[in-house]
């Protein structure tokens, strides 16, 4: 009788650590904020101008006014804009601050690689309330506009450059 009342005793403390164990391993806290998404619209073409000089192209067109917006990196084919501030949405007795910065995509033909090129436009938002505040990402604040927009803007740049590098 005291064997069976051991082995139940090691039983209900067995199960109780293992009941601990489980709830302590799943109090884990995460690390730093969660990786902002970029929002893809429906602003891409095909441009006939080879990819490694779309690139070069890409980078004076957003630098250039009334676009104005400095390449923070250029990496594989993509061109990562800075932010562009501007007044955002009207909360709560005040206007909030909003940012948006671009990605713009350039890729290979598939029929012809080495003349032609696809470039989409993707963006992201982000949004606070006052200058002392962190910027926060705003998914709800994203506008296809404006990437349709800035790439109308990149064609036409592109479009003016062809000529003169013939």
């Amino acid at each position: 009788m005291n064997n069976a009342k051991n082995r139940r005793a090691r039983s209900c403390v067995i199960i109780t650590i293992t009941l601990v164990l489980v709830a302590l391993g799943g109090c884990t806290t995460p690390k730093g904020p969660p990786p902002q998404q970029w929002y893809a619209g429906d602003a891409s073409t095909t441009v006939n101008v080879p990819p490694r000089q779309l690139v070069a192209l890409v980078q004076q067109a957003v630098a250039a006014p009334p676009i104005s917006l400095p390449a923070q990196s250029v990496e594989n084919g993509s061109v990562i804009t800075g932010w562009r501030e501007e007044r955002g949405e009207f909360h709560i007795i005040r206007y909030w601050h909003k940012r948006t910065r671009f990605r713009i995509n350039i890729v290979p033909d598939f029929n012809e690689p080495t003349a032609k090129s696809h470039v989409s436009v993707d963006d992201q938002a982000e949004e606070r309330a006052t200058d002392r505040q962190p910027w926060y990402p705003a998914p709800q604040l994203h506008d296809s506009e404006q990437s349709q927009e800035l790439l109308k803007r990149i064609v036409d740049y592109v479009g003016k450059q062809e000529p003169a590098q013939k």
